[in-house]
């Protein structure tokens, strides 16, 4: 969830998705409840006219419990298969997100490295070269936008700059993200110039990227 940038806890998210799955699967299970039995009446009104039916009938498929027990079964089937289904999907849908993330962050990273390597060039202090990327986020889209969350963990929890970097390495869907922001903590923990490092990651950026990492342990 962290990754796909969703503003909600993961357990609101969860009891919220589990709701939605019982009150799918409860739905599913009344509608085949009644479809599986209206079905089972409109074939019992064919028996005599085709001989598939009719060897149904003898086989007492169309008496009362015969009949109840095949609805029953068919609509537990039918409930649970809707709320697992459902409940999958609306997580698919969230690591989908996070997957589109990676793949927007990948597409504008060398512009983004190549922005801040031009800022800490000129001696501006590598926070607020942060803070100044997380104010074009129009310009640098999902990178930039990651940053921006970097910036807000700063501002709003107190936290230093190394420990918000690292924990971007973890939060990014993107590999290369997660790649940069791992050396760029290094960097910062070692003292090394901030500005050499982004100067050299200008030039990597720009190969191929890396497949994203799954999202779903962020999820």
């Amino acid at each position: 969830m962290e990754s796909a940038h969703i503003p909600r806890s993961h357990r609101s998210f969860s009891s919220q998705t589990v709701l939605y799955s019982i009150i799918a699967a409860i739905a599913a299970g009344v509608m085949s409840l009644s479809i599986l039995w209206l079905s089972l009446s409109f074939l019992e009104g064919l028996v005599g006219s085709v001989s598939v039916i009719t060897r149904l009938d003898d086989l007492g498929l169309f008496d009362l419990w015969p009949r109840v027990a095949v609805t029953v079964v068919g609509s537990v089937a039918a409930t649970m298969t809707v709320g697992v289904t459902a409940n999958w999907l609306r997580w698919f849908v969230i690591d989908q997100q996070a997957y589109s993330r990676g793949s927007q962050i990948d597409a504008t990273l060398p512009r983004t490295v190549a922005f801040m390597y031009a800022l800490s060039r000129s001696g501006m202090a590598f926070t607020q070269v942060l803070r100044t990327l997380a104010d074009n986020r129009r310009v640098y889209g999902e990178a930039a936008d990651e940053v921006n969350a970097t910036v807000r963990q700063m501002d709003l929890f107190g936290v230093d700059l190394q420990t918000a970097i690292e924990d971007m390495a973890e939060r990014t869907p993107s590999e290369n993200m997660a790649e940069l922001s791992e050396n760029l903590g290094s960097v910062l923990g070692s003292g090394r110039s901030l500005s050499a490092y982004l100067g050299r990651s200008t030039n990597a950026t720009r190969r191929r990227p890396k497949p994203n990492k799954s999202s779903t342990s962020n999820s």
